[in-house]
């Protein structure tokens, strides 16, 4: 539900938080088998624009929240709160309304919905029906037009409906088991409730109160609440009405209407926009009125109370002050109401005008009782000060902390009853006290640190709602901070952070990690030194290393960090702080005595010979090793072939042409000296004394 289309599953639970207001608009589109839940976490969710339920069923919208009687607000729109379309099985409650622009909360679909939204779909007009609808604990105040329709005003037809060029005047859907109660509608300028076309079981509409109806004068319109064409059963009960253009409640309804223990008082009375308490008397009205349309109807009217209305100003009117009652063929129960007004009575118009039903008239007789509220700082209580109950009556009280505040105790009567977001008298028969408290919001700000630092303040902190609160993250020596985690998210390796207007609660943890430093080893020619390269080290470690010359070779100089600290074999860096450098230098030893090249004595071949062997075995170093051996051909009548000329001992291609061939073996020893001698062939035609035949290593 925020910024994008969200799907719901059966049975989910949806949390709309106040931490993210303001929110802008809600559309819940869905059918479930097992109802969704949403409800409200934190103080009051804000939204802009409005909400609308379309086809949407078994969805329960609970916004009592945690901190308020209202946890859901919506303020402004068209209308804020539409549901329509096949829409059944809902539940909603515990919402604050106002500043609608064209009505408060609309609950039907009417014959142009289907036209424009649903592609003249005739399963969205009658038979179709809206049923079960709990609509309960909502406040409507400061609407523009009607403040709440349950059912269209059109039920029985009547309204153009145009589709495929094609214009016809259908039912629009009906209307079911609906239940309206603690319902409180305030300064509006039209009518506050009206239930019509619900002809399937019951309609309750109890526990209600509507106050200043009608601010626009409209003849036609600004009743308190009614039900209205083609609604069939309901019981009235409990419900305050007063200060309406129009009567406090009238009902078209039929089968059995019964109306009782009800408030009604200062009908055709009512002040305007922006002066509320202005009243004037635009036309004479009664308290009451029935209408009964349909033949069978019951209609029950018992144990109401009724003040005064302006029906009394109207020249020559037939009409009592209390109740008004038309239609044919109806069966009429009045009794033991009371009125304030003496003298006026209930009159059957167009049944039997002989026959009236009288209104006990001693207004000295009516009883009342006087609660008194009152409420502590940082939030209100409604009403308050002293209110006046009719014996018998009811009187609910609703609790308002400001914001970032919760109630902290309610007692009534001087007995503490906890903290609950509203309280109701019933059956009052005595006076009453009612006072509430209200304690700020707390939060805990927990913070933790991992090795190598500390967080300050650390553990678990409680702090008032709006608080500023910082921390301080500190490394310890020869450490850094590597991470700091806010509500599990990175904020980066900050020093400090800061809760800013606190109004939920928080984490915050830090990591640490330990410095590391680089040590770069390297020598030259003639040794090495262990270990080499760039070495990592952690702070405070301790690393040696240790420098070998070669053979022949000694400890020139060691430098660290560019300081010669002498001709050392080994070297530490002790509880290492900062990067460092070292550096091995060797040098030759002072004396080396050259090796021996010792490549044999003159070779004598017979002409034609094609090969004979070179033996540089006996070649040594005196003081070392001979490391390497190269055997070059230097000269001779033809072109010779040395096989491996790196090998001490190897053989030599020649061509057999007769001649002197010359052969340089060169060695090399472990100091790089090197010794070079000549070595020669000779071929030529064979002879009895030759000194050597072919030289061949036995």
């Amino acid at each position: 539900m925020i910024g994008s289309e969200n799907l719901a599953l059966a049975g989910d639970t949806i949390v709309l938080r106040s931490s993210l207001n303001p929110w802008s608009y809600a559309y819940i589109s869905k059918k479930y088998t097992y109802k969704v839940v949403i409800y409200t976490e934190g103080p009051q969710v804000v939204f802009t624009s409005g909400w609308k339920l379309d086809n949407t069923d078994s969805v329960k919208i609970d916004g009592s929240g945690s901190d308020s009687l209202y946890g859901i607000n919506i303020t402004g729109g068209g209308t804020n709160m539409t549901i329509v379309g096949k829409s059944n099985n809902l539940d909603v409650g515990f919402i604050d309304m106002r500043n609608g622009g064209v009505g408060g909360f609309w609950d039907k679909t009417e014959v142009k919905d289907v036209q424009d939204s649903y592609g003249c779909d005739a399963s969205y007009l009658y038979p179709m029906h809206m049923t079960h609808h709990t609509i309960h604990d909502i406040r409507l105040r400061n609407v523009q037009g009607d403040a709440m329709y349950v059912g269209s005003t059109g039920s029985t037809g009547g309204r153009p409906m145009t589709c495929g060029g094609v214009t016809t005047f259908p039912k629009p859907a009906g209307m079911g088991y609906i239940d309206v109660h603690n319902v409180i509608i305030d300064s509006v300028n039209r009518t506050g409730l009206q239930v019509s076309g619900s002809d399937q079981g019951w309609n309750i509409i109890h526990d209600n109160t509507f106050s200043n109806m009608g601010y626009e004068h409209n003849q036609f319109q600004g009743a308190g609440f009614s039900l209205g064409d083609l609604t069939v059963n309901a019981e009235v009960y409990n419900n305050t009405a007063h200060h309406t253009l129009l009567q406090n409640f009238y009902s078209y309804a039929s089968g059995l209407v019964h109306v009782y223990n009800n408030t009604f008082d200062t009908a055709g009375q009512v002040g305007t926009t922006g002066q509320p308490n202005t009243y004037v008397n635009p036309q004479a009205t009664p308290s009451m009125s029935a209408t009964a349309k349909a033949s069978g109807t019951t209609l029950v009217f018992e144990n109401n109370y009724v003040g005064k209305n302006s029906s009394s100003n109207a020249p020559g009117s037939s009409h009592g002050t209390q109740l008004v009652i038309y239609g044919p063929d109806a069966n009429i129960t009045v009794s033991g109401n009371v009125a304030c007004n003496t003298g006026y009575h209930a009159t059957n118009e167009g049944i039997n005008n002989t026959t009236t039903r009288v209104f006990s008239s001693t207004c000295g007789g009516v009883v009342s009782y006087t609660i008194t509220s009152s409420s502590g700082s940082n939030g209100s209580i409604s009403p308050v000060g002293s209110t006046s109950v009719t014996s018998g009556g009811a009187q609910n009280y609703i609790f308002s902390p400001n914001t970032g505040y919760h109630v902290a105790s309610v007692v009534v009567d001087g007995v503490n009853v906890g903290t609950p977001s509203s309280y109701n008298f019933s059956n009052v028969t005595a006076n009453h006290s009612i006072s509430v408290t209200y304690s700020i919001n707390t939060y805990t700000l927990s913070s933790s640190a991992g090795s190598g630092g500390s967080v300050t303040p650390t553990g678990g902190l409680v702090v008032n709602y709006g608080n500023n609160t910082t921390y301080t993250i500190s490394p310890f020596s020869g450490y850094h901070i590597l991470d700091v985690l806010v509500d599990g998210v990175s904020v980066g390796p900050v020093p400090s952070y800061t809760f800013s207007a606190v109004s939920a609660n928080h984490t915050l943890s830090a990591s640490f990690a330990i410095n590391t430093f680089s040590i770069v080893a390297s020598s030259s020619f003639g040794g090495g030194i262990s270990p080499t390269g760039t070495v990592i080290s952690g702070f405070g470690a301790n690393q040696n290393f240790i420098i070998t010359p070669i053979v022949n070779y000694h400890i020139l100089s060691v430098i660290v960090d560019g300081v010669d600290v002498g001709a050392v074999p080994n070297y530490s860096f002790n509880g290492i702080t900062s990067n460092h450098t070292i550096i091995a230098n060797f040098q030759v030893n002072a004396t080396n005595v050259n090796p021996v090249a010792v490549p044999g004595l003159t070779v004598h071949l017979d002409v034609g010979s094609t090969s004979t062997s070179l033996d540089g075995t006996k070649s040594y170093d005196p003081d070392g090793t001979i490391v390497a051996f190269l055997w070059t051909f230097v000269s001779g009548p033809d072109v010779a072939t040395i096989i491996s000329p790196s090998a001490a001992f190897t053989d030599i291609a020649l061509s057999g042409v007769s001649g002197t061939y010359k052969v340089n073996l060169t060695v090399t020893d472990n100091n790089g000296a090197t010794d070079t001698k000549m070595l020669t062939i000779i071929v030529k035609a064979a002879t009895l004394h030759s000194s050597r035949k072919i030289g061949i290593k036995l």
